[in-house]
């Protein structure tokens, strides 16, 4: 008779695995030998949090952008309705 730890075993498996790939994923890269540059290049405290609010406007603005343009709001003279 299936019980319920029969679901909830192919879930575990699934995490697992995903763990075990990502980690080992993580390990490789930080531990090769271009990391120390990649880090400083690209992940610098600093920098990150004085491009934040440029990188958030430009996001909601293309978003913003995105949502005005929406074909099915306009009639067929091109006004909106």
């Amino acid at each position: 008779m299936p019980g319920r730890g029969d679901a909830l075993r192919p879930i575990l498996i699934a995490a697992a695995s995903t763990a075990v790939v990502f980690g080992g994923l993580a390990a490789v890269i930080v531990n090769s030998p271009g990391w120390p540059k990649v880090r400083a290049a690209f992940f610098d405290n600093d920098i990150f949090w004085r491009a934040l609010p440029g990188i958030v406007g430009a996001i909601l603005l293309a978003r913003g952008e995105r949502l005005s343009k929406r074909p099915w709001t306009e009639k067929v003279d091109g006004t909106r309705n």
